[in-house]
């Protein structure tokens, strides 16, 4: 559902919706934004204020800028984290409330 949700906004990115983006994001959505210290597109303050009433979204923010993310240590970096968490639904049956989602973003086990 991610992914879909991430490419029916890519116009409206483009366009300078990103407010309309993060309004859309329901309330109880669980995940991860990267963002880039260096990026003037991300505007990681109004992404961060934008779904601050979001606990489940966590940032990572890190130096770069936009273009950063196609670094190979940045897609591995989100391969690894994406693997945790099949990891962990498989273990729960794929019941995301029973994820440890702080060992999936943080590799730290609760």
């Amino acid at each position: 559902m991610n992914v879909v949700h991430e490419i029916a906004w890519i116009l409206p990115l483009l366009n300078g919706e990103s407010g309309k983006y993060a309004n859309a994001v329901p309330l109880n959505a669980r995940g991860v934004r990267t963002l880039f210290k260096n990026d003037k597109m991300s505007q990681h303050e109004s992404w961060q204020a934008a779904h601050a009433d979001r606990p489940g979204i966590e940032f990572l923010i890190l130096p770069g800028s936009h273009l950063t993310l196609a670094l190979p240590e940045i897609q591995a970096m989100r391969h690894d984290r994406f693997t945790r968490l099949l990891n962990q639904m498989k273990q729960h049956n794929f019941k995301l409330p029973d994820v440890d989602f702080n060992y999936v973003i943080n590799n730290r086990i609760n």
